[in-house]
């Protein structure tokens, strides 16, 4: 390959004819997961970043997670280019969306922790409701809007007032 061609182009011109994509990649990398990855980076990681700021945004982690480099990596990369070709320029885009991934699965994870509580109290409530003989108090368990209001009054009452559950918020 002649100096100065970017080494992830996909399509390679020698002797005038089109040769094997596969092969040329195949031959560049060692392991198959990086095989895999670089046939799916340049096509879908713009639209993987694209997606992500949209979220970040909407969660607020946008400004306050990235610097203000980052964040312009971020913008030039998504209105002018139209697939990722440089590694290096692959690898930053990489980090930043690990960064912003890992932010927002955290998010996701306090939620499910939240509504393991919810679900916990409502369990226990409706156990002890159905004890006293109310005859549909099983199903309060299983209603999605009870376990969130218990959810949300569990998350507003103050530690010293709240119940000893199995399941423990700072978890």
């Amino acid at each position: 390959m002649a100096h100065g061609i970017c080494p992830l182009k996909i399509i390679m011109l020698t002797d005038g004819a089109r040769t094997n994509k596969t092969e040329k990649l195949k031959d560049r990398f060692t392991s198959r997961k990086a095989y895999n990855l670089m046939l799916r980076a340049p096509a879908e990681m713009l639209h993987e970043l694209m997606a992500l700021r949209v979220r970040a945004m909407r969660k607020g982690l946008w400004f306050k997670l990235l610097t203000p480099v980052e964040r312009s990596i971020c913008e030039l990369a998504i209105r002018s280019l139209r697939a990722v070709r440089s590694r290096r320029l692959a690898g930053v885009l990489r980090a930043i969306m690990d960064k912003l991934v890992g932010y927002l699965k955290r998010s996701l994870q306090a939620l499910a922790r939240a509504w393991a509580i919810g679900s916990e109290m409502a369990r226990i409530i409706s156990l002890v409701a159905s004890s006293w003989g109310h005859p549909r108090a099983l199903e309060w368990a299983r209603n999605p809007e009870f376990v969130t209001y218990l959810t949300i009054t569990y998350a507003n009452t103050p530690s010293y007032y709240r119940p000893q559950l199995s399941i423990s918020w700072a978890t």
